[in-house]
């Protein structure tokens, strides 16, 4: 998989955070966009650029069934064509003591440079080995001994924990009292707290080819149908006709994608008549998919598995996955599949007797990737069909929503301002100018420091350097030299231009630094503060930012966004820019992402009415 330039951009805008040491950042992106290939080209871009520096990356998701598991296949997977690949994954779940009733076992956690450790948050639950032994309090105090700087990555961090508060609180106070950076990938951004930094990717920006490299990473046409008053059987019915149907669309394609329908299902109810309700509408499904010689399979867990083939109940998520698999129905309940994707699936379908709740982004993502070749759009695979009778819940209203632009309007430009951070229009004299100021005031403000590490690590009698954790010792002015030789063999062209600086100016910086033999300044600087070093190159890289005001159509002139509710929408009139339909039906309010926003855009459609009178 290789990062679209939308995705890399979003990756950028993590890393550049990263590089001004803000330390917290929220990530929103659809489901289905990515997020996993992005967090993974995050890893290896940080290393890559901090070769010298320690990193520990720990990675914290839910731990539905094979969740934390497929995020390690997914790194391992991707990280072949990333930046650098050469860092080691690993998926560790903590034994339970109903498991083993051995809670002596070893399960300390050892800190391997540029490792990325992934946890299921149920690993710190209650009877656990590793909240019993404090396991990872003991690796985070070996980290800090050890150097190491803790970047943690919290994945799906909107959803709240079913294991016990504490145990789930003490992980996540551990991580926010020493992690070094915090990337936390949501469904929802709070916007109220300003000391976290906000980069989102939007389903808008998916659907605009000219951002997405023409790459189309999810289908953007859905189909709804969503009606209270019918009966379960009768849905049923129409939802396989309807699929029988786009099977033999999908026949007429190029290549070979065998789609699928997916029956979203609930735990069954404590209640004895809900159970036996359940029951019957389980049976009825199955019975009904029979008799349209219908494929299935029923995933409600690793151990709670079953099949219409009695040879296939061996089956995975993996396998069912592939776009070859033949298999034509999967019922599943959402727990066990959260972060489960199937491309090939094109509906799915809530029943209103074995259904959860409420449908919900993260379960309509299982079926919103696209399945066609490199990623390109196809008017069949681009649908998407989601039919449901259960009735919507008051606090979680899941809509679908698309946007037109209407044909008055299609052609009408408008006012854009656009921000360039193009390095390749800063003359290099510029360049340099920046990294003079930049590095001269980093040597002033650096300079007792490293008077402090020359005491300490240099015997100037014996010829004699030992850098601070004593890993390193030089014995003589020839190692001295061939070390740094060794370190400037790995720098690019920006980051020598910066030590041709250094190796001009630094008696310019201050007196004591005359005193200074320009090979003891290097080693200090390679040894300590190489870090800092890059980071002041990197933003050089991006001090050239210019704004401009463009006019431009509006792109895209079609999109399709969903909201798990409306706590914030603007009323809008005629003249309003967009045709919206709300669930397939026409609807005349602009729904908004915050509090903020509404009023925003309540003043600028008064100032619009305003004028016009």
């Amino acid at each position: 998989m290789i990062l679209t330039d939308l995705q890399l951009e979003k990756v950028n805008e993590i890393l550049n955070y990263f590089q001004q040491n803000k330390r917290k950042v929220d990530f929103k992106a659809p489901t289905g966009s990515g997020k996993t290939l992005m967090a993974s080209a995050l890893i290896s871009k940080i290393i890559n650029n901090n070769i010298d520096k320690k990193f520990i990356f720990i990675i914290a998701t839910i731990s539905s069934s094979d969740l934390p598991r497929a995020f390690e296949n997914k790194i391992n997977q991707y990280k072949n064509n990333l930046d650098y690949s050469d860092f080691e994954v690993e998926y560790i779940e903590s034994p339970s003591t109903s498991k083993t009733k051995n809670i002596d076992i070893e399960t300390q956690l050892i800190p391997i440079k540029n490792k990325v450790y992934i946890f299921g948050k149920a690993s710190f639950g209650k009877d656990r080995i590793f909240t019993i032994k404090n396991t990872i309090k003991d690796f985070v105090n070996e980290c800090k001994t050890q150097d190491y700087k803790i970047v943690y990555i919290r994945d799906e961090a909107h959803y709240g924990t079913r294991i016990n508060k504490k145990d789930a609180e003490n992980f996540e106070t551990l991580m926010e009292e020493n992690a070094y950076f915090i990337l936390r990938m949501t469904a929802t951004l709070d916007m109220k707290n300003i000391e976290t930094m906000k980069v989102k990717l939007t389903e808008k920006e998916l659907n605009d080819i000219n951002k997405n490299n023409n790459k189309w990473l999810l289908k953007t046409e859905p189909i709804t149908l969503s009606n209270n008053l019918i009966e379960d059987k009768d849905l049923l019915k129409k939802s396989i006709n309807d699929f029988i149907n786009i099977k033999e669309e999908y026949k007429t394609l190029d290549l070979l994608i065998r789609t699928a329908l997916l029956i979203q299902v609930d735990n069954e109810q404590s209640d004895n008549d809900k159970k036996i309700i359940f029951k019957n509408t389980l049976q009825m499904i199955k019975d009904e998919l029979k008799i349209n010689n219908l494929s299935w399979v029923q995933y409600f867990g690793e151990n709670d598995k079953d099949s219409s083939n009695v040879d296939n109940k061996n089956f995975t998520l993996q396998k069912i996955t592939r776009n070859d698999d033949p298999t034509d129905v999967i019922i599943f309940k959402i727990g066990p599949a959260t972060g489960w994707d199937i491309p090939r699936a094109s509906m799915l379908l809530q029943l209103r007797n074995v259904c959860s709740k409420n449908l919900n982004i993260q379960t309509i993502g299982r079926i919103k990737r696209n399945p066609y070749k490199n990623l390109e759009k196809h008017d069949i695979t681009t649908k998407y069909y989601i039919y449901s009778n259960a009735p919507k819940s008051k606090d979680n209203d899941l809509n679908v929503y698309q946007y037109e632009i209407k044909d008055i309007f299609k052609t009408e430009e408008m006012l854009v301002i656009r921000i360039s951070k193009d390095r390749a229009k800063k003359t290099q004299k510029v360049v340099d100018e920046d990294l003079i100021k930049e590095i001269m005031n980093f040597l002033k403000e650096k300079i007792r420091e490293i008077e402090r590490i020359e005491n300490t690590c240099f015997d100037y009698k014996e010829n004699i350097y030992k850098n601070i954790n004593e890993k390193i010792i030089l014995k003589d002015p020839i190692q001295i030299l061939k070390y740094i030789k060794i370190k400037e063999t790995n720098f690019n062209e920006n980051y020598k231009n910066a030590l041709d600086i250094i190796k001009t100016k630094y008696k310019e910086v201050d007196e004591d630094l005359k005193n200074f033999k320009l090979e003891t300044l290097l080693i200090i600087l390679y040894d300590n503060f190489l870090s800092h070093i890059k980071d002041i190159i990197q933003k050089s890289l991006f001090q050239n930012i210019k704004y401009e005001i463009k006019t431009e159509t509006i792109k895209p002139d079609i999109y399709t966004e969903i909201k798990e509710d409306e706590k914030n929408r603007g009323v809008i009139g005629e003249e309003y820019l967009f045709n919206i339909k709300k669930n397939g039906e026409k609807y005349t309010y602009q729904v908004l992402d915050s509090h903020n926003e509404n009023v925003i855009f309540s003043h600028i459609v008064r100032y619009s009415r305003d004028i016009k009178l």
